[in-house]
């Protein structure tokens, strides 16, 4: 993967604000697309058995979706973003500005298109050598629950999804925990494994 494949500004560590980004998005279980839009103000301030809430009120895919999972961990983080940018409670928790795009873009606030190139980057620098994208995560984040024992019921609660199916769509155990004929179903329709953020990271 070469560098100036990705635009903005490039660096041989990863942005801090990416960082706090790509981890709302894996908390959150979300796509990619869901939190380039977020707003200070849709950051939860209650703790819950759950984890903090975080509303995705303005994309397409999620029209005044809340979800759980946010630690206290990446909301200080993120609150402490937000004071060192000094971001009213209505401005973009992602400014364009913020995260080296262009004016001449137009963009108030980080893109599907940006963020997923800077994935593609951050996916390189770790040594990922394997085809990966952006919604890996949110199928991580729901094998990494099952794997500790949550249930369905719970995963749909915290984040907004309506079906059991959907549920076994994202859920991808490792090779460990399936038969010998599971393993060579899955790995016919393509699946690698999946990709984890490193909590001793960023």
């Amino acid at each position: 993967v070469k560098r100036g494949e990705f635009g903005g500004r490039q660096r041989d560590t990863v942005d801090d604000y990416f960082a706090l980004f790509l981890r709302v998005t894996y908390e959150t279980a979300s796509r990619l697309s869901e939190p380039c839009d977020l707003r200070v103000k849709d950051i939860g301030n209650k703790a819950t058995p759950r984890g903090y809430t975080v509303t995705f009120a303005h994309t397409k895919t999620a029209d005044n979706v809340t979800r759980y999972g946010l630690t206290a961990e990446t909301r200080e983080r993120v609150l402490a973003w937000v004071k060192a940018k000094k971001l009213g409670p209505n401005d973009f928790l992602w400014p364009a500005s913020e995260c080296g795009l262009s004016a001449k873009t137009g963009a108030e606030h980080i893109t599907y298109k940006s963020g997923y190139r800077r994935f593609k980057f951050v996916a390189a620098l770790a040594g990922i050598t394997r085809r990966v994208h952006p919604h890996l995560l949110r199928a991580s984040r729901i094998t990494d629950l099952r794997n500790k024992g949550a249930s369905k019921r719970l995963i749909k609660s915290m984040f907004h999804i309506e079906q059991d199916g959907t549920i076994d769509v994202y859920d991808r155990p490792d090779d460990d925990d399936l038969d010998a004929e599971a393993i060579v179903l899955r790995r016919k329709r393509g699946w690698k494994g999946f990709v984890s953020p490193n909590p001793n990271c960023t």
